[in-house]
């Protein structure tokens, strides 16, 4: 889709159980699930911010 639209690919979470799970009962994954899980979203966090002008 990102190449479809033009706009840059981010990352991917793929479609695990544990994760699935841990956001059914609102607990985000990133904080609540192992290690292995929040390297997906450490992964599209780092991108997101070096796609974007703004720095921090």
């Amino acid at each position: 889709l990102a190449v479809r639209y033009d706009i840059p690919f981010l990352g991917e979470i793929p479609l695990e159980i544990d994760i699935r799970a841990l956001s059914d009962e609102g607990r985000p994954p990133v904080a609540m699930g192992e290690e292995r899980h929040k390297k997906y979203y450490r992964t599209i966090v780092d991108n997101l911010f070096a796609s974007t002008p703004f720095r921090l």
